[in-house]
């Protein structure tokens, strides 16, 4: 009892000298700073938008920027030599592409995600290419993009089966930043890896280009992430595009000579690709729909049919590195467009070329629409403006003549007798008055 009691007397001890040393620490101006919770300073103002330090300067891109030609403006194409602009809103479907040298080749995918490169031209407008039916339950459809290997080729697309369970297929990733294309190659997801684009403030090393290469136009775009052009489109117009879109979805969408295109997400499986007025070559405004699937994407109905050749090598290549030097890749075979025409301009009729009447001279679409006949090939009279319409005149039935089968008609010229009808009591009365 007594240890018990000396216990408690000590713990209370302790508790008074705590208590002393922290009053006396109050009062010691070492711990006193003379502010108390009526006397703090306010907080400092929050700080405007002409205080805000100005963004750091980008760094050295590593390549000569006068080689390239530069951007006056981001909402205008710059003029292809020889190739004129048509006109908007003339009705014209007469704009045909020209014809573009393509490299194709399989690619290897990683398993990890690729670094990003930095490449000084954008990609050229997608081409066509019909993925063949499903080979095996499973099979993800990758590939159908461009690629970087020294140069802009096409990483023709191909049935493949994950690596492992629970791989997923990365679509590639374009972003236009200041002029530059930051691009990373499609890739196979592990699980549970989120795909991360490089950030702003990262620093992207800028590819060389190798002896040789033809240099293209600079992405001609807003920033951001984007994908190529429809097919048929002009060289160096990008489409933006949000993260994970795959870029077979504009396959189906009208060829553009003006930025302006963006596609954006539309629910159930589909993305809206919508574009202004005068940003298409029709110069009318675009409203679409189009699968969000890679698969179902690429075989849409193009409206400008520039089909992705074949790789001659069936060996895949490994992807591009910045260490190993430029690749050999096989010779660039020419892609020819075929435009497809309006179904109403397909249903016209044909004109003769030439004639003193001229037909020929006039465009297809300014021509009358084809005229209609009647039953009797003469052609229905036209109602005047302001007139009634009248109801089709009844037709009259005519009468059949009997015209005698060939072999009824006797051979010599004498007429052939007639043989009387039988009476009904059988043979003939032979003039005598038939009893009842």
């Amino acid at each position: 009892m007594k240890r018990d009691a000396g216990f408690r007397y000590a713990g209370l001890a302790a508790l008074m000298m705590m208590a002393f040393v922290g009053s006396a620490a109050q009062g010691d101006p070492a711990y006193y700073d003379g502010y108390s919770y009526s006397t703090l300073p306010p907080p400092p103002a929050m700080p405007m938008e002409e205080n805000y330090p100005p963004p750091p300067a980008l760094p050295d891109a590593g390549y000569d920027q006068s080689y390239y030609p530069p951007i006056t403006s981001l909402d205008q194409a710059p003029p292809i030599p020889d190739d004129p602009v048509p006109e908007f809103g003339d009705g014209s479907y007469d704009y045909v592409p020209p014809p573009m040298p393509v490299v194709s080749v399989y690619l290897q995918p990683a398993l990890v995600q690729p670094p990003p490169i930095a490449i000084p031209w954008a990609p050229p407008p997608m081409l066509v290419e019909v993925p063949p039916p499903m080979p095996f339950y499973g099979a993800v459809w990758t590939g159908g993009y461009w690629a970087w290997q020294g140069q802009w080729i096409w990483a023709a697309g191909q049935w493949m089966a994950p690596p492992m369970a629970g791989y997923a297929w990365t679509q590639p990733y374009y972003e236009n930043r200041n002029g530059l294309v930051v691009f990373i190659p499609g890739f196979w997801r592990a699980p549970g890896v989120v795909f991360m684009p490089p950030p702003v403030a990262a620093v992207v090393p800028v590819v060389r280009i190798a002896p040789g290469v033809i240099v293209g136009p600079r992405p001609i775009g807003p920033n951001g992430c984007f994908v190529p052009a429809p097919p048929g489109s002009r060289l160096g117009l990008i489409v933006s595009a949000p993260i994970g879109t795959a870029p077979a979805v504009v396959v189906g969408a009208p060829p553009i000579i003006r930025a302006g295109m963006r596609v954006g997400f539309a629910g159930g499986g589909r993305m809206r690709i919508t574009a202004p007025a005068g940003v298409v070559e029709s110069g009318r405004p675009v409203s679409i729909f189009a699968p969000a699937e890679a698969r179902l994407a690429a075989a849409q109905h193009p409206f400008v049919r520039m089909m992705a050749p074949r790789p001659t090598l069936r060996t895949p290549m490994r992807g591009f590195s910045l260490h190993g030097g430029a690749p050999r890749l096989p010779p660039a075979r020419l892609v020819r467009p075929q435009v497809r025409r309006p179904a109403w301009l397909q249903r016209a009729p044909q004109q003769p070329m030439g004639g003193s009447s001229g037909v020929g001279n006039v465009p297809p679409s300014q021509r009358f629409p084809p005229q209609r006949f009647g039953s009797e090939g003469v052609p229905r009279p036209r109602m005047q403006p302001g007139g009634v319409p009248q109801a089709p005149a009844a037709r009259v039935p005519e009468q059949r003549r009997f015209v005698a089968p060939p072999h009824a008609i006797p051979h010599s010229g004498a007429p052939r007798p007639v043989a009387r009808p039988p009476e009904r009591g059988g043979g003939y009365s032979g003039g005598a008055e038939r009893r009842p």
